[in-house]
């Protein structure tokens, strides 16, 4: 209806979002240069909040667009998960295979990804989009993750 009245081509409100109908408005563009600053600056975790419908999706989205190779990326979207569950489909999407592994293998399968990507010159990036769906645990999870260190790099 709306795209006849506007005589619009395409609706701008698909899903999911479209770069091509990303505006560059204050608040998206102060909200970008932050997450770009802190994945540059591996400052890590951010933040990215806001209503149903506000643009996150897009800003994520056009974000990833923006990273070159040095970033190895994971992107989860479906966020109903567990402790064990995150960090299995954290590492589905770095390109590892956890399928029948317990948590501390999974830990352990982490850790020499992210040894690797660091022999590489690669910086991992997790994005997890609707985190609020998240169980404790997962969020717990994450929590840990973020103080990961290892004495062999």
């Amino acid at each position: 209806m709306y795209q006849e009245f506007y005589n619009l081509a395409k609706s701008p409100f698909r899903q999911p979002p479209d770069l091509e109908f990303y505006y560059p408005a204050r608040q998206y563009e102060r909200a970008s240069a932050y997450m770009n600053y802190a994945i540059l600056n591996a400052e890590g975790a951010v933040m990215l909040t806001g209503a149903p419908g506000t643009g996150k999706t897009l800003l994520i989205k056009r974000l990833l667009s923006q990273l070159d190779d040095a970033f190895v990326i994971a992107h989860l979207f479906q966020t109903q998960l567990d402790d064990v569950e995150i960090l299995r489909s954290i590492l589905v999407e770095f390109g590892q295979k956890p399928f029948s592994a317990q948590k501390a293998e999974l830990l352990d399968m982490l850790n020499g990804f992210l040894i690797e990507t660091h022999i590489n010159s690669q910086r991992p990036v997790i994005i997890i989009d609707d985190a609020h769906n998240l169980d404790v645990r997962a969020l717990e999870e994450l929590r840990m993750l973020l103080g990961l260190e290892t004495d062999k790099v």
